[in-house]
């Protein structure tokens, strides 16, 4: 045990004396590229990928692929069964909870399901949003998740599908939160009543 310890202070010391230098940024390039898993293509590394994809056998890549799906396919058929439409899934109970009233779950998972080419589930998603999302109900919502998971979950969609119907309910939604910068310092209230168009600071703040 103390040589080891002797060893291992002596590697310190040698790296203290002689540094790694930083990557270069084909390296780090390089890193991006094999650390992305193209879903959306079958069989094959994307095109201008690195070696360590090119070596990769299109059977490997689609197995890596669908290994991946199958671990998020279990999870989101447990919410669809338990807690479908509500905002987050309690898994020790396996109930629904709601803390927005949006479906703050679909929304997350729609760009994810529409990489991963599960269309069926995303269509199922698609549906929620055009039938069943509306804003103007909502009481106690923080303006910041809000913005970064719903309205950036809808623009995000929209991004990879073109589908205007994201961008249309995310104006309706940025709309119905304008109120929130009308203060005196004009920086946006935290917390909004959508239905009474109430807008302020929690009391810990």
């Amino acid at each position: 045990q103390q040589q080891q310890q002797q060893q291992l202070q002596q590697q310190q010391q040698q790296l203290q004396q002689n540094p790694s230098p930083p990557p270069s940024a084909s390296e780090v390039a390089a890193a991006n590229s094999v650390a992305a898993v193209d879903f959306g293509s079958k069989g094959g590394a994307a095109a201008g990928g690195s070696d360590a994809q090119l070596a990769m056998s299109a059977s490997e890549l689609e197995l890596k692929r669908q290994t991946i799906r199958d671990e998020f396919m279990w999870s989101w058929n447990t919410y669809k069964e338990v807690a479908w439409q509500k905002d987050e899934l309690k898994p020790v109970s396996r109930t629904g909870t709601n803390s927005y009233n949006m479906g703050l779950t679909i929304i997350d998972a729609m760009d994810t399901l529409f990489i991963m080419g599960l269309h069926d589930e995303y269509q199922l998603c698609r549906s929620f949003v055009r039938d069943n999302l509306k804003f103007g109900t909502q009481r106690g919502i923080n303006l910041f998740e809000t913005t970064i998971r719903v309205l950036g979950g809808l623009l995000s969609t929209h991004s990879l599908t073109g589908d205007k119907l994201f961008v249309d309910k995310a104006v309706e939604l940025a709309d119905s939160m304008m109120f929130a910068f009308e203060s005196k310092s004009q920086l946006p209230y935290g917390t909004l009543d959508l239905d009474s168009k109430r807008a302020y600071n929690p009391s810990r703040s």
